[in-house]
């Protein structure tokens, strides 16, 4: 229809993935918040994954790795983080704000999803307003990847979506709700600070008894 001048653009939207070859046994550490997007994922396959519990009092790297990539013209920006330190949440907003002052639209964040590190220093993510994008196995050197994505209009129109299969259409939803969720965690993170500030001010410095 585009290339016959009857329409200007297509919307599509890709959730699935097929393997080329098999996958060997691994284990995936994902933060809560995205762990029943991977519990519904992995349900119907057999891609030999397991999800592992992340372990508070473990030591990881104190700095993280990652390298990003902006385009202007699609207003869309990469981050690939390599490794995964104490550091994530810092640096990954810190690069997030950077596009955003540049326009960005869309952030997406590939993350190594087969290091323990990521289940418990990628806790704070969430509240980056960074929600569930993808997950595809082996698509990283460090083996599978989940990617995660700040959208600039966390409202997304989904009146022309058509689903393959239940599985998907309930995987879409699962997504676009978590996208508006995070969406206005930011914002009111914020504002709960504002308020916090603005009530030290009224009530005025503290004295010692």
């Amino acid at each position: 229809g585009i290339t016959d001048g009857l329409t200007h653009s297509r919307s599509s939207l890709s959730v699935a993935y097929s393997a080329l070859r098999p996958l060997a046994p691994a284990t995936v550490w994902v933060p809560d918040d995205y762990r029943p997007f991977l519990e519904h994922i992995l349900r119907g396959t057999d891609w030999n994954r397991s999800l592992g519990e992340g372990t508070p009092e473990a030591r990881w790297p104190d700095r993280s790795h990652s390298s990003s990539t902006y385009d202007t013209d699609e207003r869309l920006g990469d981050i690939t983080v390599e490794v995964i330190g104490d550091d994530l949440v810092d640096v990954v907003d810190a690069t997030i704000e950077q596009m955003r002052h540049s326009g960005a639209a869309v952030v997406r964040v590939h993350l190594p999803a087969n290091d323990p590190a990521l289940a418990v220093v990628g806790a704070g993510l969430p509240d980056l307003g960074l929600g569930f994008s993808v997950y595809v196995p082996g698509l990283l050197p460090t083996g599978d990847a989940i990617t995660l994505e700040w959208l600039d209009d966390p409202e997304i129109d989904t009146s022309e979506f058509h689903f393959v299969n239940e599985d998907v259409e309930t995987l879409a939803h699962m997504i676009i709700e978590q996208a508006q969720d995070v969406g206005t965690r930011g914002s009111r993170l914020r504002r709960r600070a504002a308020r916090k500030a603005q009530a030290r001010v009224v009530a005025g410095p503290s004295t010692p008894d």
